[in-house]
């Protein structure tokens, strides 16, 4: 299996592939967006959507929001309910379009990580080794 996020206390073994950058973004349509939102001083109160496993420890308000399922928190953040914090990889093409506005482009969060995971350590198949391989790539090319 694909585990995106941080791994809670398992007997499962975990194979990190890759970390994700995660980067605040707003929808364009937002009325908040209008604003030049530099600094967390700018950020509006009550309509940040989070996601509870990529909760950022500090200097965000409190959550209006608070879901466990990254699709959804994209898919609020485009419909524009509010802004959240959001995988790089799965939401620039929404940036590069226009649709998503990157806030507080000086700030970087910690690493949204992504593993493999599988229920033994021990002797794995090799096509079990191969595809991890591949996904590695994979997600550090994204």
């Amino acid at each position: 299996a694909i585990r995106i996020g941080p791994l809670a206390d398992s007997t499962l073994y975990a194979r990190h592939l890759a970390d994700w950058h995660m980067v605040p973004c707003i929808a364009a349509e937002h009325p908040a967006a209008e604003n030049s939102i530099k600094s967390f001083d700018d950020l509006p109160e009550g309509c940040f959507i989070g996601h509870i496993p990529s909760l950022p420890n500090k200097d965000f308000p409190k959550p209006k929001v608070l879901l466990n399922n990254m699709q959804t928190v994209v898919q609020l953040t485009l419909d524009g309910v509010g802004y959240a914090l959001l995988p790089e990889p799965e939401i620039k093409h929404y940036i590069e379009s226009g649709r998503l506005l990157r806030l507080l482009p000086e700030w970087e969060g910690s690493p949204y990580s992504v593993h493999a995971v599988l229920p033994i350590k021990d002797n794995i198949p090799a096509k079990t080794e191969r595809t991890i391989e591949v996904l590695s790539h994979f997600f550090h090319r994204l």
